[in-house]
């Protein structure tokens, strides 16, 4: 396989609606070709989109990516009825904010008769929205002591961790 030289073609990231498409060239590192023999059986035509979403740190990383597909696919029955019904009530592209992804998780949990989170609510929340998606944060500029200054005022999954022929 070669993948050093690609053309992406997506309508979704397209500036202009309809059937206009962007085209990206995208030059893959020797890590990124690996990273995309390793998951191309999991996730099929997804992988390319999947590899470039990977961050060198933090939520997004290879380390952290890697070990959430792996307990997406290894998840037991009562997880992946979660897991899919979480599924069922995000949107890809959507921006959430942390109390809307509380309302959800809570919805859900609920639904399925499972135990409430009782104490660190955004957290455990967020943990399992995290768990299922590459999500990129939303912000937006604010002016703090003369200095401009980032705050989160959502979260935006933009990638399903757990491929649909998994269910």
């Amino acid at each position: 396989m070669e993948f050093n030289n690609i053309v992406v073609s997506s309508a979704a990231d397209s500036p202009q609606k309809g059937s206009a498409k962007l085209n990206t060239h995208v030059s893959l590192s020797a890590t990124q070709r690996q990273r995309i023999s390793y998951l191309e059986p999991v996730f099929g035509s997804s992988t390319l989109e999947l590899v470039t979403l990977i961050e060198g740190r933090g939520r997004n990383s290879w380390t952290v990516v890697n070990r959430k597909v792996s307990i997406l696919e290894h998840a037991d029955y009562d997880f992946q009825r979660y897991h899919d019904a979480l599924y069922d009530n995000f949107d890809l592209r959507k921006v959430y904010t942390s109390n809307e992804v509380i309302g959800i998780v809570g919805d859900v949990r609920r639904d399925l008769r499972m135990e409430p989170y009782i104490t660190r609510l955004r957290t455990n929340c967020l943990s399992d929205f995290y768990g299922l998606f590459i999500v990129q944060d939303e912000t937006e500029e604010e002016i703090v002591d003369g200095q401009i200054k980032k705050k989160v005022v959502g979260y935006k999954p933009v990638f399903r961790l757990k491929p649909e022929d998994l269910d």
